[in-house]
């Protein structure tokens, strides 16, 4: 188990720590402030060799709007960039907060795929 630190100041004048748990079958990734306040958490699992699932994004309802859940997808994906494949990463039907994180990460990440299952186009 690969366990990934970042240690930074945050928009709200906060020191935050964003850990990113990596294993061999899933990702996990949280952000916390300097209590131990955990402001959101990602959890990320392969379906086959070229396959993520997004199967978990929950940010603390104080946190929602300040990028904490795009913090927690780019460290998730930073964790699987080194395979040097085009991977393709799935999550649930893409509704409200979701579909903008996904909208969000196609722009920022065009080396993956990005599909909300039952979604009729492959963006």
């Amino acid at each position: 188990m690969k366990v990934l630190t970042i240690e930074r100041e945050s928009d709200m004048d906060e020191y935050v720590v964003m850990q990113a748990r990596k294993e061999p079958s899933r990702v996990a990734c949280w952000e916390e402030d300097r209590a131990g306040v955990t402001h959101g958490t990602l959890v990320m699992r392969w379906i086959d060799d070229q396959d993520l699932y997004l199967e978990h994004v929950e940010v603390d309802e104080a946190w929602r709007g300040k990028g904490v859940a795009t913090r927690l997808l780019d460290m998730a994906l930073a964790t699987y960039r080194l395979s040097g494949e085009q991977l393709t990463v799935r999550t649930h039907s893409a509704t409200g907060e979701m579909d903008a994180l996904l909208a969000s990460a196609r722009r920022r990440h065009p080396e993956f795929r990005f599909i909300a299952i039952g979604d009729d186009d492959d963006e």
